[in-house]
């Protein structure tokens, strides 16, 4: 039953995240504009994660955050993601050639963090493969990225492992820029300083994101 309710929170989450690449995909291709923001689309994904984190903290008992959002810091994972995004621009990430191939449908247990971890493993899985359906310009590679990075900076918010999620976000940056006829990375202290202000503008408007 559980699994079942994954899977469903799963397909929620993926519905969310994926209509980007479902309506106007050709966006990806055609935008000529640096974005400065997340894409509604992944707010809208975290939205069902939340809803999910929510009801299962519910019926297992526990905190409804894996981590308080004030205990995260934007510049403290901008710092510690500089070393592989610079390896893996030059596809030399030796960790990602050796990481652990975890199966993204699995066993779920009776806790809060088992039950989000596999909505997210679905969701972002299923961005991966979307990822794959489409050509990016400049821009669009750049959207990924800032996408990326505040999915990345978020996910401690929501699950205490993240090991198998990070690397499903490390996937999704590689099959987008295979697919990229421009391919450059952003300074990684720019995406999150758009991040961080995103994050204020959110708590300053009371927007869900």
């Amino acid at each position: 039953a559980l699994e079942v309710y994954a899977s469903d929170g799963g397909a929620r989450a993926t519905a969310a995240g994926c209509v980007g690449f479902c309506h106007g995909g050709d966006a990806w291709t055609r935008t000529e504009e640096i974005p400065c923001e997340p894409s509604p689309h992944v707010c809208d994904l975290l939205a069902v994660v939340r809803r999910v984190a929510v009801e299962s903290s519910g019926w297992f008992g526990g905190p409804v955050q894996a981590s308080p959002l004030s205990a995260l810091s934007v510049e403290n994972e901008s710092r510690r993601t500089t070393g592989r995004q610079a390896a893996y621009g030059l596809q030399l990430d030796v960790e990602r050639m050796f990481a652990e191939k975890a199966p993204i449908f699995g066993v779920v247990e009776f806790t809060r963090d088992s039950v989000v971890s596999a909505t997210l493993k679905i969701a972002l899985k299923a961005l991966v493969e979307f990822s794959r359906t489409r050509s990016y310009s400049r821009y669009g590679f750049y959207q990924m990225q800032i996408d990326v990075r505040f999915l990345r900076f978020l996910l401690p918010h929501f699950v205490p492992d993240v090991g198998v999620l990070s690397t499903l976000l490390d996937d999704i940056l590689e099959s987008v820029s295979a697919r990229c006829y421009e391919a450059e990375l952003m300074d990684s202290l720019t995406l999150a300083d758009i991040v961080t202000q995103f994050l204020e503008d959110c708590d300053a408007s009371s927007r869900p994101c």
